[in-house]
């Protein structure tokens, strides 16, 4: 969190509004771009949403002119912004829980493997003889396998944890993470600074 803060200046997270979370996420895939391609050319939202988004991202450092460094031949002086490359605050597991489709448990839990480190299938204990008939295919993809009763629930097949891409994804569930984090969190880091 201090890494974070040394980033963006503050702990605030993206607000979860939608129009903030499709903004950022949008001018991730476009970057860099100007202001004026944003707000001129952006038709996902009225000019005056446009802009309203823009100022708060840029304001609250989420948004930053790009350097000639990061971006080749672009020069930092003619108004061409990217996304700011913050740091990971934290580790994100993935759990499919199904009764019976374990097949389709697994290809959902895989492809969590893109913003989750840990992806685990939670499966009921009535369904599961399929699943433990097919272990092996969970472990060739490094996703976990849990049988869930009514005692509890036992590790048949431990998840690999992997670093995963930084997706925008995973910014996104871990701005909302921070939204939900309460005062503790954040005075823990202010020890850091």
């Amino acid at each position: 969190m201090a890494r974070r803060k040394k980033c963006l200046g503050h702990f605030r997270p993206l607000p979860d509004e939608r129009k903030y979370r499709n903004s950022y996420r949008r001018i991730q895939k476009l970057e860099p771009l100007s202001k004026h391609e944003w707000v001129s050319e952006d038709n996902t939202y009225i000019e005056e949403t446009a802009k309203k988004t823009w100022k708060w991202l840029d304001e609250n450092n989420y948004i930053c002119q790009c350097d000639s460094k990061s971006w080749g031949s672009l020069q930092a002086d003619n108004g061409r912004y990217v996304t700011t490359r913050y740091p990971d605050v934290a580790t994100l597991n993935a759990y499919e829980l199904k009764q019976k489709d374990w097949q389709k448990a697994l290809l959902q839990a895989s492809r969590a493997q893109h913003y989750a480190e840990n992806c685990i299938v939670v499966m009921d204990a009535g369904g599961a003889d399929e699943a433990l008939d097919n272990q092996h295919r969970f472990r060739n993809l490094g996703v976990g396998l849990w049988v869930l009763d009514e005692s509890g629930y036992e590790r048949i097949v431990t998840a690999q944890s992997k670093s995963t891409l930084r997706s925008t994804t995973r910014q996104l569930v871990i701005e909302r993470s921070l939204d939900q984090a309460n005062e503790s969190v954040f005075a823990e880091a202010r020890q850091y600074e």
